[in-house]
């Protein structure tokens, strides 16, 4: 199957296709391996859920997941997380812009 998108339309495609595929890499590290790290024969399969991910890539996946390398990035990640006194509820907005809108708001409400 293809589609035909217009060239205004690609680059969102393409970067929603990009979140969602690192969402989907996500989930899976998520659920399906790091909970079961220690239990190596629960993970030598993909996931029931998943019949379409083939053997090969599935090992592929495991072992860069299970890799030195990557759990220590995960590590330093977490412990950067757990610092955060205010997660980021923004969006692209930033915080000047934020204050802006508080401050529309708030002229609106008095005018009330």
């Amino acid at each position: 199957m293809s589609y035909i998108v217009p060239d205004t339309a690609k680059k969102i495609i393409l970067q929603s296709t990009g979140r969602k595929w690192r969402e989907f890499k996500s989930n899976l590290r998520s659920y399906y391996v790091i909970p079961y790290a220690d239990q190596p024969k629960l993970l030598k399969f993909p996931p029931a859920d998943y019949i379409c991910i083939e053997q090969a890539h599935w090992d592929i996946f495991v072992a860069s997941r299970l890799s030195d390398e990557f759990l220590e990035v995960r590590e330093k990640q977490k412990a950067r997380r757990k610092m955060k006194e205010y997660p980021h509820y923004m969006s692209r907005k930033g915080y000047s812009n934020v204050e802006q809108k508080m401050m529309y708001l708030k002229v609106i409400l008095k005018l009330r």
